[in-house]
This record gives structure tokens, sequence and C-alpha cells, in this order.
């Protein structure tokens, strides 16, 4: 037994691999919209800017589902208000930065 669990300890940290995790640090950049204070203010407490980036993309009615989750779900300290704001600010910050 104890042959067996070396060979699968020893197997598997042969096809490990290494993953690079967005900076944390990542800002949403400086944007006149109405919302990008509060998306600054509100979602960089749990999560970095670059998050949003790395969701596929999304209507607007999609971010406002995920935005409503965060509100609802987790608790996330932001109105109704706040939330439609933020999913249309997060819209329109997705698709600019990913015509680039």
């Amino acid at each position: 037994m104890k042959h067996i669990l070396f060979i699968l300890f020893y197997s598997a940290n042969a096809y490990s691999l290494n993953i690079t995790l967005p900076s944390e640090s990542a800002m949403y950049p400086a944007n006149p919209h109405p919302a990008y204070v509060t998306t600054l203010q509100k979602c960089l407490i749990c999560h970095s800017a670059d998050y949003a980036l790395y969701q596929p993309n999304l209507s607007k009615e999609a971010w406002l589902k995920v935005t409503e989750r965060m509100r609802l779900s987790y608790k996330a300290p932001i109105t109704q208000e706040e939330s439609s704001q933020i999913a249309e600010y997060l819209f329109e910050y997705q698709h600019a930065i990913k015509k680039k």
C-alpha cells in the first residue's frame, strides 16, 4: 500500500501546473461613467478589477443578474439602483477593453 501511495504522490507532482493569478492591485481605469466610483467603492471590497475581465462577454442583462446575485446572495453592500448602475458600467467597461 505504501508503494502505491508513493507512486501516486510522485506521478501527480510530475503533471502539476503553474497558474498565474491576476494582480490583486488592479484598478478600473478612470472613467466618467456615473457608476465608476461606486464600482470602485463597492466591488473592490471582495475582488480585483481584473475579475470582471475574466468573465465571458456578458450582456447588460447578464451583468445585472451577476450584480443582483452579489447583492442578494452574497450580501454585497449595494442597493438595487447601484446594482443596475454597476451592471451597466461593467458591461461598457468589459466591451471597451475587449475591443482593444
